[in-house]
């Protein structure tokens, strides 16, 4: 039996964290698989939602919810998971809080901020932000803070419960044609970018292709990210398809501008002369994950494991 507590009540993080504990308990090979998660308090409706959610993906599975304040008694560990719930650590994969992440992941001559004030100058966040960024990971068991400072561990474990939150994510893209082909598409792109007139980015396996870390035959279209600015040029060049007819996918990325745009700083060189950057090597990654019938998983998974480097506990 395995049993998890979670600092949060929020469906999309339950379900989430459960589809990666059913993952990893069968990549064990545990046999017959039995679920505990406890949460701060359990609601019907979250009662209701988790059970149905296991029995579609994992009918198999033994599962069972519990609220920690059912029991009476609080170990120090589920004190603070309450504390930190209050707090708002249900907002796990925000915006800001990934651009923290990839901060620490990716950055590169970076020092490892010391302090909370350090990491919130480093990455032009303010105080609290830092502050909530921090409880929320250090209690899934992902940030720490050693003699180097903050830094991010059990990374692969880390990607998973990232891939499973895009599972849980809306998919944003846009099926678009241009009235004169993909390629004056992203030039025109290319050109309001390079005058800081707008931000996009490549996606997808467009970026990955453009990192030169593409593992796919089939691609299909190209995947732009692209905030308000941007998103007045697409239309002013194409129009809304039906995906089949597609020749792009625009992902209108305002909500996330700064886990998508900020970290294009970091490596200028990959834009040459009428294109656009590709994103960040975790950014790709995540695009892909939820297109699994181009192989979108697979190239994912190559990225953490071949690219990242990151399956081996680190």
């Amino acid at each position: 039996m395995e049993r998890r507590l979670l600092p949060t009540t929020r469906l999309s993080d339950l379900k989430g964290a459960l589809a990666v504990m059913v993952l990893e308990a069968r990549a064990r090979d545990d046999g017959a698989i039995e679920l505990v998660v406890e949460l701060p308090f359990v609601s019907a409706k979250t009662s209701r939602e988790a059970n149905d959610f296991m029995k579609r993906v994992a009918p198999d599975v033994r599962f069972r919810l519990e609220g920690r304040a059912a029991s009476g008694v609080e170990t120090p560990g589920q004190t603070s998971a309450k504390r930190a719930t209050r707090k708002g650590t249900s907002e796990t994969f925000t915006d800001l809080n990934q651009w923290l992440l990839k901060y620490l992941l990716l950055a590169p001559n970076r020092e490892h901020p010391r302090s909370l004030r350090g990491l919130a100058a480093a990455t032009e966040s303010s105080l609290p932000s830092a502050q909530r960024f921090v409880d929320t990971f250090a209690e899934l068991g992902h940030v720490v803070r050693g003699s180097r400072g903050f830094e991010v561990v059990r990374r692969d474990e880390l990607m998973r419960l990232w891939f499973a939150s895009m599972e849980l994510t809306r998919d944003w893209r846009i099926p678009v044609r241009s009235r004169y082909g993909a390629a004056r598409l992203l030039e025109a792109l290319a050109v309001k970018v390079s005058r800081g007139e707008a931000s996009a980015a490549l996606g997808g396996f467009a970026a990955c292709d453009a990192r030169g870390m593409l593992h796919v035959v089939e691609s299909g279209p190209v995947e732009v990210h692209a905030d308000r600015r941007a998103m007045a040029i697409v239309w002013d060049h194409a129009e809304r398809v039906e995906r089949r007819d597609a020749d792009a996918l625009i992902v209108p990325s305002a909500a996330y501008a700064a886990s998508i745009f900020r970290p294009l700083r970091w490596d200028p060189e990959m834009r040459g002369p009428g294109t656009l950057h590709p994103v960040d090597v975790v950014q790709s990654a995540l695009d892909v994950w939820n297109l699994p019938a181009l192989g979108g998983r697979d190239q994912a998974r190559y990225i953490v494991e071949n690219v990242l480097k990151w399956s081996d506990g680190a």
